[in-house]
């Protein structure tokens, strides 16, 4: 998810992750609906969900700036553990990771050897990606490139909207620059549409006066089933 502040992009983020049972969050501003604790807790509570064996649902949050390689790293051993117990072979989302502020995590070019391997292996470890920022061009193109779906809030800077257009095109990024307030872009390889932004963060799809383009959004749903496979790279 991307885009400036005040337009909806963290309301979405947290009607995506509101029913996810099994979520770590990188969430530095105490945003998002999770426990909040400094790493050393967060490092304890973790190691002490997988010596009960990931029984329980958890949902907690690293607060602290400076230990992001570290997340990651815990991350991606949560994922193995998760995929191992359930067998190697097995399909679908065993557990989900949120980076707010993602560009605090991995900067283009700065990307640590374990995130890369998160962004571009987690899936194959049962792990969900969710990633949100304000400006894409801060962003790793690791986590664009991956990405199943775009969610796009307004954003004007000329760097920004040069680089979405690389993207995504000039058609879908020309209307990211135009987007009020609580509405945005979702694109996917399929195609690209804008929606309304509800209070709760769900989102519906504008009708032909609202200039939606043809795609398959339609059937986007923010509540996607524990079996998702998608990456997520919206800010």
């Amino acid at each position: 998810m991307l885009g400036v502040r005040g337009h909806g992009k963290s309301t979405v983020a947290r009607q995506l992750v509101r029913d996810r049972r099994r979520l770590l969050v990188y969430d530095t501003r105490r945003e998002h609906e999770a426990l909040p604790l400094s790493f050393p807790d967060f490092e304890r509570y973790v190691d002490a969900v997988a010596a009960d064996g990931f029984s329980r649902p958890f949902r907690v949050a690293m607060t602290d700036i400076g230990f992001e390689e570290d997340f990651c790293a815990i991350a991606w051993t949560v994922g193995e553990r998760l995929t191992a117990q359930r067998g190697h072979d097995a399909r679908g989302t065993e557990f989900t990771v949120f980076l707010d502020e993602a560009d605090q995590v991995a900067q283009p070019g700065r990307e640590t050897p374990i995130f890369k391997r998160l962004a571009s292996q987690g899936r194959h470890n049962g792990i969900e990606l969710i990633a949100c920022a304000r400006r894409p061009v801060e962003l790793s193109r690791l986590l664009t490139a991956n990405a199943d779906d775009l969610v796009l809030c307004r954003t004007q800077e000329p760097d920004d909207l040069r680089y979405l257009r690389s993207i995504i095109g000039t058609d879908a990024a020309d209307a990211v620059g135009e987007l009020p307030r609580f509405e945005c872009v979702r694109w996917s390889q399929e195609g690209w549409g804008r929606y309304r932004i509800s209070v709760r963060g769900d989102l519906t799809p504008l009708g032909e006066g609202g200039g939606v383009t043809a795609s398959r959004d339609s059937d986007f749903s923010l509540t996607a089933s524990d079996e998702s496979e998608n990456v997520d790279a919206t800010t």
